[in-house]
């Protein structure tokens, strides 16, 4: 029996059938790191009226939440604390910053009402940036049992040679799984610092 042969055409179809189910498998492993695998996945960022920035995930109905993009600090308020909401709406309030659609990143920041900035930098590393009048202002921020994850950095807000830096004393609450506080500072379970807040004790050249 003369056993059949592939001819070079179809030998071809075969090859590019091949690499465009490698592509198509790839391109679905690309968006489920991106779309799905980042755990602090939200689809918008709302305003409230306490002075909260809010991410949203409304699209995905079994796992609706919320996270805060951004407190705007009022001087003028007398307000020396702040609490992060446990919710927003019907949303549980699960991470201080996060990520907008596919992964593009929104740190958690507490910026100055009324400070016109155009430049975050490291604090550390101000003067090299030309800050010379670096302001800090205190504040005690009380965190919830629903905080899972924290996406911030290490910053201040400059506009010319005048910055500012608000550093924090944090308190957690003793039921979240994930994080505790001791002496001002945030930790995980593990006993790593979270090193992106910027802490109370902290002094600035």
């Amino acid at each position: 029996m003369e056993r059949k042969r592939f001819g070079p055409w179809k030998i071809i179809l075969l090859i590019v059938g091949i690499m465009a189910s490698v592509i198509v498998l790839a391109g679905l492993a690309i968006y489920a790191m991106i779309g799905i695998g980042i755990s602090s996945n939200y689809d918008d960022i709302e305003r409230g009226d306490d002075g909260f920035e809010y991410l949203v995930r409304y699209h995905n109905e079994r796992n609706l939440k919320a996270g805060i993009c951004r407190y705007t600090y009022d001087l003028n308020s007398g307000i020396n604390e702040i609490t992060i909401p446990e919710t927003y709406g019907d949303y549980p309030v699960k991470s201080l910053g996060g990520y907008i659609g596919r992964g593009a990143p929104c740190h958690f920041s507490i910026e100055v009402k009324g400070f016109r900035t155009n430049r975050g930098v490291d604090p550390d590393r101000a003067a090299e940036f030309g800050v010379d009048h670096l302001f800090c202002y205190d504040l005690v921020m009380n965190i919830g049992a629903n905080i899972r994850e924290v996406f911030t950095y290490r910053s201040c807000y400059s506009s010319g040679n005048i910055g500012y830096v608000v550093r924090l004393y944090v308190n957690c609450d003793p039921d979240n799984p994930k994080y505790y506080s001791e002496n001002g500072r945030l930790y995980t379970k593990s006993g790593e610092l979270v090193e992106d807040l910027i802490y109370w004790d902290e002094v600035f050249d």
